[in-house]
């Protein structure tokens, strides 16, 4: 009787051990099964995209960039801190003198927008002449100003680094927008190519059946003794040929399911249900306010603005650059110097002693380079030229623009009436083999003409197919021309955003 018990008991294990395998795996191929429409698939994409990932760490040092340019006028102190040791002989002793000195100094520098400077140093020192002696202490502090009169000088000069590091902080924020809106673009085209290719899968499979169906009347109207059997023959190879149609129609949805994965990010044995969007009327905009759209939101238009403010800055630095060295120079040091020791308390009460005590200097410094090439010169050329062919490349962008723009817009209404040229083709292909069916079960048609018509039929399909993508494409191509893709997708991009701010599925 406790034998069995124990048998039973095993076998409980067992099975339950079993059941929790088989759940397992059922769980585990449930999770490799989605089911997304083609906002889920945006969502995914950009979640899981490398490029968008990327560049939201390279924000990271884009904003310390910002950060260190705008520092500029911000006082920089630090404190310099030393110890030594030292022996040195002396002859006239015929001994050794050991000493050890601590030197402590504090500095502040500072930048001001004239493109002047400020520095102040105070330094301090403690002194052991021999190792038995007592310290002796020196404090002193001195201050001193330069200011660039010529080159080097003037607001703009001083502010010219913290303008540039702005503008590219712009270009960098439109970048990010760039990649998000292709990441975007990228994923609906991949979605509604696998949405297409499962579509005319599911075409081609309706032929075959629809071959395969005729084949059954025609075998049995054979049997009645009112058909050939060369008409039979026909059926077939219409068959075959409808098979190898499915062959192909299914190595197109597996391939175009292994691009919409590489797109997504995720794993390449996940399967794929979608939903088929629905083709709805968009009116565009004119194509005078097309333009004004695009030129508002296109970033890469805003980013080649941004460019030309930035050349401007450049050769107005450049300009500066080349002229002479004048600067204004001024100075106050301690009159007496660096005295050894001294006490603590007096030491510090020299380095504040009032101002007619201690020494100062003011003067101007002129250089100016004779019979040379100098990299200035260069430097303003340089500058010049980019400005003219920055201007250039935005007067052709302008150019390009506007025609991207028309064509876009003619692209969408083109689309859509072929849309509604292909949907009422494939409706009278549908009624023109409903009708030649009917004749066929009463034996008043050929083979020939039903299979030319069901051909017809599944052309038709395939072409308002074709149509419905085309004209949903054109939408998604207008949006990238006019660079409102983020604004369609309602997605903001913030300067200290960490990840995309993404929208709700439930939004779209």
């Amino acid at each position: 009787m406790m034998i069995n018990i124990y048998r039973l008991l095993h076998c409980f294990v067992l099975l339950t051990a079993c059941s929790l395998l088989y759940l397992t795996l059922v769980l585990a191929e449930e999770s490799k099964f989605i089911h997304i429409n083609v906002a889920d698939a945006v969502i995914i994409a950009l979640q899981n995209n490398i490029d968008v990932k990327s560049a939201y760490m390279d924000r990271n040092v884009q904003r310390y960039d910002l950060r260190l340019a705008e520092d500029k006028f911000t006082p920089k102190s630090g404190l310099n801190f030393g110890i030594s040791r030292s022996s040195a002989y002396d002859m006239s002793s015929s001994g050794r003198t050991n000493s050890i000195n601590h030197q402590g100094d504090y500095q502040v520098a500072l930048t001001i927008p004239t493109g002047g400077n400020f520095t102040f140093t105070w330094a301090n020192l403690a002194e052991k002449p021999e190792v038995g002696q007592d310290y002796g202490y020196n404090s002193s502090w001195s201050l001193n100003f330069r200011q660039p009169l010529l080159k080097g000088g003037g607001k703009d000069n001083a502010v010219y680094s913290i303008n540039v590091a702005r503008l590219i902080e712009v270009q960098n924020i439109l970048v990010l927008q760039d990649i998000l809106a292709a990441t975007i673009t990228k994923a609906i085209t991949s979605y509604r190519n696998y949405v297409s290719s499962k579509r005319q899968l599911s075409i081609v499979d309706q032929s075959l059946e629809a071959a395969k169906k005729i084949y059954e009347i025609n075998e049995a109207l054979l049997k009645a003794g009112r058909r050939a059997e060369m008409e039979l023959v026909e059926t077939k190879a219409n068959i075959a040929i409808r098979e190898l149609d499915v062959l192909q129609a299914t190595n197109a949805v597996e391939s175009a399911r292994l691009n919409l994965i590489q797109t997504l990010n995720i794993d390449k044995d996940t399967q794929i249900d979608t939903f088929e969007e629905k083709e709805i009327q968009v009116s565009p905009p004119t194509l005078n306010e097309g333009i004004d759209i695009a030129k508002k939101n296109r970033r890469d238009y805003l980013w080649a603005l941004q460019n030309i403010e930035i050349k401007k800055w450049d050769i107005a630095n450049a300009k500066r650059n080349r002229l002479w060295n004048l600067n204004l120079e001024a100075s106050t040091t301690d009159g007496e110097g660096f005295i050894i020791n001294d006490s603590v308390d007096s030491a510090w009460r020299r380095a504040v002693r009032s101002g007619s005590e201690r020494n100062w200097s003011i003067g101007l410094t002129m250089d100016i380079p004779l019979n040379s090439l100098t990299q200035d010169e260069r430097n303003y050329l340089s500058a010049k030229i980019e400005l003219k062919k920055a201007t250039m490349m935005l007067t052709k962008m302008e150019r390009d623009l506007e025609i991207a723009v028309q064509n876009a817009i003619r692209d969408v209404e083109t689309n859509y009436r072929q849309m509604e040229l292909a949907k009422q083709a494939r409706e009278l292909s549908e009624k023109k083999l409903e009708v030649e069916n009917e004749k066929l079960r009463v034996g008043r048609t050929s083979n020939f003409q039903v299979v030319s018509y069901q051909n017809d039929l599944s052309s038709s399909q395939v072409s308002e197919l074709t149509a419905v993508i085309n004209y949903l494409n054109a939408l998604t191509t207008l949006d990238e021309t006019l660079g409102t893709t983020l604004l369609t997708w309602k997605i903001e991009v913030t300067k200290e955003d960490d990840k995309v701010n993404l929208p709700e599925a439930s939004q779209k």
